[in-house]
């Protein structure tokens, strides 16, 4: 059972390595970095899961790189790839399947509150956490999703997580960032969100069962 982190920054950043470092509690996973001169796409089709983060460039979303990994993980989903978007690589999936992103009014940042909905109460990824809980925020872009079924997440903001196709999912928020960086509810297990990558990791071997 293998998991990919593929980094969307065009430079090294911190964020996937925290992502990678989460993922690696509970099994083996690799860090590539999409922008890297030697990342092919065949690759990803040797994955169980795939956990794609932000991006602090938005011009990476029209990138024909971009454009193309969009492509490939409709196939993979299609086959079962478990496939998780993390901030900008919830932004990316909402492109790949045809949601309309637009600007906040301001920024989303700091530790924000994040609510439920009765599917996402329901669904593996979120197994495990309470209702109400709160995750790190850094972004201004959103994703408009119309079709109630489809969200499993959101607060006063904007929507926070979508279920895209039954092995497709992306979160806004970012549930890499560790307790030193947060609050004092996070010592409580059920508002400890990075419970998320246990889930994922959980879904991803039984679909490769």
């Amino acid at each position: 059972m293998s998991i990919l982190v593929l980094d969307l920054h065009r430079k090294d950043r911190i964020e996937a390595v925290k992502i990678n470092k989460q993922l690696d509690k509970y099994t083996n996973s690799t860090l590539l970095r999409l922008f890297s001169p030697d990342f092919s796409h065949d690759i990803l089709k040797s994955y169980d899961g795939i956990v794609l983060s932000g991006s602090d460039d938005m011009s990476v979303y029209s990138d024909q790189k971009v454009r193309h990994l969009g492509i490939h993980l409709r196939t993979l989903s299609n086959e079962g790839t478990q496939i998780l978007g993390i901030c900008g690589g919830n932004q990316l999936l909402a492109k790949t399947y045809g949601y309309r992103r637009y600007r906040l009014k301001e920024p989303e940042v700091g530790w924000q509150q994040i609510i439920l909905t009765e599917q996402g109460k329901s669904d593996p990824l979120f197994s495990g956490l309470e209702d109400s809980f709160f995750a790190s925020e850094q972004h201004i872009l959103a994703v408009r999703c119309d079709d109630r079924d489809r969200i499993l997440a959101e607060n006063k903001k904007c929507v926070q997580a979508i279920r895209y196709q039954p092995t497709v999912r992306g979160v806004q928020f970012h549930p890499e960032e560790s307790l030193a960086n947060g609050i004092e509810l996070l010592k409580t297990e059920k508002h400890q969100v990075w419970i998320i990558f246990s889930n994922f990791v959980n879904m991803a071997k039984h679909a490769g069962s």
